[in-house]
């Protein structure tokens, strides 16, 4: 609740995140199972050679930097021209296009009945995303975070991951149903941001 994300915090933030990653990498050791993700491994069906995996890996992170970089341009004229708060614009326009990637994940892993693919997609990518991402992100700048839309938004962030961790308490199964409820919440979340705007304000900013 300082209202500011330091070089302190963001080494607090890659920590937890280098801490995330060794739990999961050792219960996927402990199951048994990481053996099957590393890319040296025998793989079912053709095979692909290790130059062109890393010339895919290359090209693809290449375009997602200029793809992000793009976004944020653009969403950042979109704020000044319209005169919408650009913290609104990176909660509602950005994210979302940042989140397409997982987006089209999640349904082609759907698709293809690899759902634990699709749920690990979607989770890691958000604890990614508030350890990782946001902690190098402070340790080039100071972001400068306003206390009540810090908590405000944070809350909204806890209640709807609560959401999810009820719907797969029986498994990591989510049903029609809840998926159109998460859906509904979503939407519920977008309209609370449009019905007040003006109380938000520049909630972000770099120092």
């Amino acid at each position: 609740l300082r209202g500011r994300i330091d070089w302190v915090s963001s080494l607090a933030l890659i920590t937890a995140f280098s801490a995330y990653l060794g739990i999961a990498v050792r219960a996927e050791y402990v199951a048994g199972r990481s053996r099957r993700f590393w890319f040296w491994s025998k793989r079912e069906g053709p095979q692909i050679s290790r130059g062109r995996i890393l010339l895919d890996f290359v090209v693809g992170a290449v375009m997602v930097v200029l793809g992000s970089w793009g976004l944020v341009q653009s969403g950042v004229r979109i704020a000044r021209t319209l005169a919408i708060p650009e913290f609104v614009i990176g909660l509602t326009i950005i994210s979302v296009g940042t989140s397409l990637p997982e987006l089209v994940t999640a349904a082609t892993t759907t698709r293809k009945r690899r759902e634990e693919i699709s749920i690990g997609n979607v989770v890691g990518a958000n604890i990614m995303n508030l350890t990782w991402v946001l902690g190098l992100a402070a340790v080039a700048r100071t972001i400068l975070v306003r206390v009540d839309v810090g908590v405000t938004y944070s809350a909204i962030m806890l209640v709807m991951m609560a959401l999810l961790m009820v719907f797969m308490n029986r498994g990591l199964t989510i049903y029609r149903t809840e998926g159109a409820a998460l859906f509904v919440a979503y939407a519920l979340y977008v309209a609370y941001i449009a019905l007040r705007p003006e109380a938000i304000g520049n909630g972000l900013e770099l120092s």
